[in-house]
């Protein structure tokens, strides 16, 4: 039985997922920038706080998206770096 791993597949994996965070957030500040300028910015009363919430669970999704997203990134990084280490402790063991 072989098990093989690319150690930079693994790290470069880890680090797309930062930058893909990155830009999820710029993204999505552009995104409702551009909704207020178009509709929100007049909005008061009820359709003013309805906006609000709408954002407010938006932000809630997106935060919780970007929590996941970054533990798996931090588990693929860590697991790169110890399988690593347990290849060089197996070849000095040879």
């Amino acid at each position: 039985m072989n098990i093989t791993y690319n150690f930079g597949q693994i790290t470069e994996a880890s680090a797309s997922i930062n930058t893909f965070q990155n830009q999820m957030d710029q993204q999505l500040n552009d995104l409702y920038a551009a909704f207020t300028q178009l509709f929100a910015a007049d909005w008061t009363g009820a359709a003013g706080t309805a906006c609000d919430e709408a954002r407010q669970k938006w932000n809630q999704g997106a935060t919780e998206i970007k929590a996941a997203l970054a533990g798996v990134g931090v588990k693929l990084g860590a697991s790169s770096e110890r399988m690593q280490q347990v290849d060089q402790q197996i070849a000095a063991g040879m």
